[in-house]
């Protein structure tokens, strides 16, 4: 059995799982779980959706549940909300005993849960696979901080690490969204933090593909 968290993002890879036989808990807030399209008849026997309560916070509406519910600079207590949903996650993984537990970026407090009870952990990355090899000459580099590249003209050029010829690189204008999420927040973590952490507490990383933007992935 698979369970899956996820902001929506994964619904269809929870069918894709439950079309191969496999029992699949989809678990994300109440208004996310209300907003789904209706899960297919032959499938619904396979998945179960299962609605957890969205902890409060004082910034952000009460109807708020998904990024798209909020402007940018407010996804910060978006993300402390969702920390607050540790002790109802913990709980479902102690009495469903999932074989996986697959999540996106959001959950940094995953990981370490299922890991302690034995459940095997996989990211699944919904931006795509360049984007990902941009990002660091390795997974232990992204996870511990040691990139190469220390100051902002560095990430308008290709990778020193990426070996053939690609246009691949940041704008100028564009770094600066790089050096935001680089800043703690109100979450108490940065973005580029929270990925490391997810991460690496991940054995495995899916990567989504469009076939359309990258035929050769």
């Amino acid at each position: 059995m698979a369970s899956i968290w996820s902001h929506n993002s994964l619904l269809e890879l929870s069918k894709f799982i439950a079309q191969k036989g496999h029992k699949v808990s989809f678990i994300s807030t109440t208004r996310n779980i209300d907003h789904l399209p209706k899960i297919p008849q032959h499938l619904s026997s396979l998945i179960t959706l299962v609605k957890h309560t969205l902890p409060v916070d004082d910034h952000i509406p009460t109807s708020t549940e998904a990024t798209m519910d909020v402007k940018t600079a407010d996804i910060q207590y978006l993300k402390k909300a969702i920390d607050g949903l540790e002790p109802q996650l913990t709980q479902f993984l102690e009495n469903s005993s999932p074989d996986w537990i697959i999540y996106d970026f959001f959950p940094h407090l995953l990981p370490p849960v299922a890991g302690k009870l034995g459940i095997s952990r996989a990211y699944f990355s919904i931006i795509t696979s360049w984007f990902i090899a941009f990002g660091g000459p390795s997974s232990e580099a992204m996870i511990d901080n040691s990139d190469p590249r220390k100051e902002p003209e560095d990430y308008t050029v290709s990778p020193e690490w990426v070996k053939f010829s690609t246009r691949v690189a940041f704008q100028s204008y564009e770094f600066n969204w790089i050096i935001e999420a680089g800043k703690e927040n109100d979450s108490g973590l940065s973005d580029v933090k929270q990925a490391r952490l997810v991460i690496s507490g991940s054995d495995v990383i899916f990567v989504r593909q469009c076939l359309n933007l990258n035929p050769n992935g």
